[in-house]
């Protein structure tokens, strides 16, 4: 189990660091005995040489099965944590086609207890960086390699794997309402990703865009740059 249901106090529900860090190996292990070439076609990889390429929010990401890491484009290594997502997605992900229908996280069946903490730990972190303020989500999320969808006010389809759509949805404060935020994949999500794993996603990639909308320049950052961890 990668989260919490408690609500915390301001820092990421995940495993500690000496936790994570035992997930993460037994992902990589679980992998080791998987056949590389059938996992790249399976979830849209792309072979280079001895590694494999990940496209992920406008970038691309290399997965070095022989080092145990996944890299940015810069060489660095991708956060422990969001290496674990990606890993569990490699491991999951059945090859099974897209519904192309899109539905609320919560509305999952395995998600439905989490519901408190999908709001508080993603919903309402997207609603107060864009709740009055819903364009600057489509431009923002453009700089990840965002697709707008016409959904609220605003609304921004990401990327964080080849076959993983995540959408934020933007519905504005008003005089008689406060800003809310929805967070959308696709209905056959859970045939690629483990469920809790969409919650872990989901609050990394709204702490990442929340950073984004509230850095004065609006600078993308990377995944060191988003929410603290445990």
């Amino acid at each position: 189990m990668l989260i919490s249901r408690n609500r915390g106090k301001g820092k990421l529900l995940m495993y500690a660091k000496k936790q994570y860090v035992k997930v993460l190996n037994q992902a990589w292990d679980e992998l080791e005995q998987r056949d590389w070439k059938e996992t790249a076609t399976r979830c849209a990889l792309r072979a280079d040489g001895g590694a494999y390429l990940m496209d992920s929010l406008g970038h691309t990401l290399r997965v070095e099965a022989g080092a145990r890491q996944i890299f940015e484009p810069g060489g660095r290594p991708v956060r422990p944590i969001f290496q674990i997502v990606l890993l569990h997605h490699l491991l999951r992900d059945s090859g099974e086609a897209p519904a192309g229908e899109d539905i609320p996280i919560h509305t999952f069946h395995d998600l439905m207890l989490y519901h408190n903490t999908i709001k508080w730990r993603s919903l309402d972190i997207l609603a107060g960086a864009y709740g009055t303020r819903p364009e600057l989500l489509e431009s923002i999320g453009a700089r990840l390699g965002g697709e707008p969808r016409g959904i609220g006010d605003g609304s921004v389809m990401l990327r964080p794997m080849p076959r993983i759509r995540w959408t934020a949805v933007i519905h504005a404060e008003d005089d008689e309402f406060p800003a809310e935020a929805q967070i959308l994949f696709d209905k056959n999500a859970t045939a690629m990703m483990h469920p809790e794993d969409m919650v872990v996603l989901s609050e990394l990639l709204a702490h990442r865009l929340a950073n984004m909308a509230n850095s004065e320049a609006g600078y993308a950052g990377d995944w060191q740059d988003t929410a603290e961890e445990s």
